[in-house]
């Protein structure tokens, strides 16, 4: 091919390119890169998860129904729920401490943990303690909430106010009202707050309205007295729901 510019002629050669060889892709190493990539996605997805797992607080929850439940919680504390009442629980309880929350009647025999207290909510009030068996009931007269301390001791506290602790010893009751929105303590004079779990009902110079408030509790029945002038009659005896299986053997 002949260039002209001006005066000169230059000859320039003139290349031709032809299509060659296709390279075949590799789809091996193609299905290598990807299946790395997956991998690395799923280990990190992995660590991703267990990290958020321990944090995570896996709930439980214990019903009683028709009649009493006792179960034993993670760090060995044995429940024993009456009937109609419920309990929720962390299936591991945190580090620091070890709370579950009532409704309902229940008696708890705690394991000794000084490092993680045990914390009873029980609607507007906490119990704490850190090893020791008591009675809480957030069905007592009135919707109180009644704490009974059997052995050890134990602090109770509206939880919105932790501060004011009322310090339980063997024998003595905290009542929180309602109504005047305080806690009371005093002497237990109720031998009877274990009977859902001990089975057993005792009176003693006990007047008729009482004892029948008592059986009602007992047997989930619906007993009236129907002349009052016998509400004050005294009444000693002992009921055995093992022996009295019904209200009617009772009676």
């Amino acid at each position: 091919t002949i260039i002209r510019s001006g005066s000169e002629q230059k000859e320039a050669k003139v290349f031709t390119l032809k299509p060659g060889a296709k390279i075949k892709p590799n789809y091996f190493l193609r299905a290598i890169r990807i299946a790395a990539v997956f991998l690395l996605l799923a280990v990190s997805a992995t660590i991703v998860y267990y990290l958020l797992k321990d944090d995570k607080v896996e709930m439980a929850h214990l019903m009683a129904m028709n009649e009493s439940v006792e179960s034993k919680l993670s760090d060995g504390s044995v429940i024993t729920l009456n009937a109609g009442s419920s309990l929720d629980y962390p299936e591991k309880f945190e580090k620091d401490k070890r709370t579950v929350t009532l409704k309902g009647e229940a008696y708890f025999n705690v394991t000794h943990d000084e490092a993680r207290p045990f914390i009873i909510a029980a609607e507007d009030v906490r119990v704490e303690v850190m090893g020791t068996e008591f009675y809480v009931s957030t069905n007592a007269a009135n919707g109180d909430v009644e704490v009974i301390l059997t052995s050890g001791k134990v602090a109770v506290y509206k939880k919105d106010k932790p501060g004011e602790k009322t310090i339980l010893a063997p024998g003595e009751k905290a009542e929180f009202s309602k109504t005047n929105n305080k806690i009371v303590k005093s002497e237990n004079k109720d031998e009877n707050y274990m009977a859902f779990k001990t089975n057993k009902l005792m009176f003693a110079d006990t007047p008729l309205k009482e004892v029948v408030q008592k059986l009602n509790g007992f047997y989930k029945s619906n007993v009236r007295i129907a002349d009052e002038r016998i509400a004050d009659c005294k009444v000693t005896t002992t009921i055995d729901r093992n022996i009295q299986k019904n209200i009617d053997a009772a009676l």
